[in-house]
């Protein structure tokens, strides 16, 4: 039993409910007999007797506590769009393109800041930066550039960033953008294809923790959000032309067998020739794992972006990766400027659920199974429930009043797979008064009670199998 998911019972020191009674005097009695559901402790607060306390297992809830969905990704927390183009920019300054959104961001959570827009450059050459930044213009390290490879035409261009919250309190994040080099430049935007700000909570800053294994947890079906990050080598690389080098520090992170990750980095690129081959590799423990995406430059001196990405399932192990780059010809020969930037936190890994099939989704709704009564027990009918159990995941219900068995005796037997791993105790109503039920290993659902000829309510019952 884990004792995370223990709650307290805490009885007044002289019991007027008789049902508060019978427990606290059960409680007392058997404070150093080693029943599995007592446990020991000096700061009773019982009451009378300061060597024990009854505590109520709460194995498996049915509701994620607020503990545990801190440790999960909470999704989309805002949105901003504009449906048609931005301003004009003709100079290196950056300037509003009109799209912001503003949220509460909370103290110690992980955003993620995404932007979908059409670039459209009036010259060959020109330079159509976007960046994201906070209401102050301060940037927050996403930048992405493009460079149209004809006059007037439009490229999509995809900026990501991370943020880490250190306060919590509303804030505003805008979308800019300037033009280098030649020409003038805008953000095209209309009803079908609107420029789009996306902010999502992807887990807390210091990433998603160890976790116990699916039937234990109620995380398990849930994305964890982005549990490691690395940034480049630094701004303005230059890559040795011809040879395989490392873009990114190494990033350190162990894939747990059952889930699903996905490996992501954005990176902008200038160089002097136009370039056709260059790869961006991903690398896993010092070998290239296959994975990798194109780049290329349609005119010299240009910027263009590239996104790599790959969706990858656990396997129990560490992974060192980092994204390396491949060089190719320019006109035959290879290229002699090769300039490169990352963004802040733009390679990352993130955990985007449980791989399918990996746990058994359970019937929410499965059918009452009634158990074959024992030992003259029979059900009390008269509009009452009849005894019945069903098991939904590793937990087992069981509901029903029946009457006719002596105190102590089986009311049945409930069978393997629906038995729980140790013995449990409740509290339970007997003809108006309390006694109690205890459902054994054996699967045997025994009633104590003090009246002969009670019936007996077996509603509210329910244990982990697990």
């Amino acid at each position: 039993m884990s004792r995370r998911f223990l709650t307290p019972i805490v009885l007044p020191a002289d019991p007027a409910v008789p049902m508060e009674a019978a427990t606290k005097q059960y409680v007392d009695s058997k404070a150093t007999a080693g029943v599995s559901e007592v446990e020991i402790n000096p700061s009773d607060p019982i009451g009378t007797n300061p060597s024990a306390e009854l505590w109520y297992d709460t194995d498996a809830p049915t509701v994620m506590d607020n503990d545990m969905r801190w440790y999960t990704a909470w999704g989309v927390v805002a949105t901003a769009s504009r449906s048609t183009s931005s301003p004009t920019a003709s100079s290196a300054a950056y300037i509003d393109t009109g799209v912001s959104a503003t949220f509460s961001q909370v103290a110690g959570r992980r955003y993620m800041l995404t932007v979908e827009a059409l670039c459209v450059v009036s010259a060959v050459g020109g330079n159509l930066g976007v960046t994201i930044t906070d209401a102050a213009n301060n940037g927050i390290g996403a930048v992405g550039a493009v460079t149209p490879g004809a006059a007037n035409a439009g490229t999509q261009n995809v900026v990501v960033g991370l943020i880490d919250a250190a306060t919590s309190a509303a804030v505003t994040y805008k979308v800019r953008h300037n033009i280098q080099l030649a020409g003038t430049g805008y953000v095209y935007a209309d009803l079908t294809a609107p420029i789009r700000l996306i902010v999502e909570d992807v887990g807390p800053s210091l990433g998603a923790v160890p976790v116990m294994p699916p039937t234990f947890d109620a995380r398990w079906n849930t994305s964890w959000g982005v549990i490691a990050t690395a940034t480049g080598r630094g701004a303005g690389m230059a890559m040795p032309p011809g040879v395989v080098s490392s873009l990114t520090v190494p990033m350190p992170v162990t894939l747990q067998a059952g889930r699903r990750y996905r490996i992501a980095c954005n990176v902008r690129a200038i160089q002097s020739g136009i370039q056709t081959t260059t790869q961006f590799q991903l690398w896993d423990n010092g070998a290239n794992s296959g994975l990798y995406d194109y780049w290329h430059i349609s005119a010299t001196g240009s910027y263009d972006n590239c996104h790599i990405e790959a969706i990858v399932s656990g396997d129990g192990a560490t992974h060192n990766y980092d994204v390396r780059v491949n060089p190719g010809p320019v006109s035959g020969t290879y290229n002699t400027a090769f300039w490169m930037d990352i963004d802040r936190h733009g390679f990352y890994v993130e955990d985007v659920g449980p791989v399918t099939g990996a746990v058994p989704v359970p019937n929410p709704t499965p059918a009452w199974i009634a158990p074959t009564l024992l030992n003259g027990w029979r059900n009390y009918t008269n509009g009452f429930t009849d005894a019945g159990y069903r098991l939904i995941g590793d937990r087992v219900e069981v509901r029903g009043m029946v009457i006719g068995g002596a105190t102590g005796s089986a009311i049945c037997q409930l069978p393997a797979g629906y038995r729980p791993t140790r013995a449990h105790i409740y509290a339970a109503t007997m003809n108006d008064a309390y006694g109690q039920i205890r459902i054994l290993t054996d699967g045997s659902i025994n009633p104590t009670f003090p009246t002969p000829g009670s019936w007996v309510s077996i509603d509210s019952i329910w244990f982990s199998v697990t």
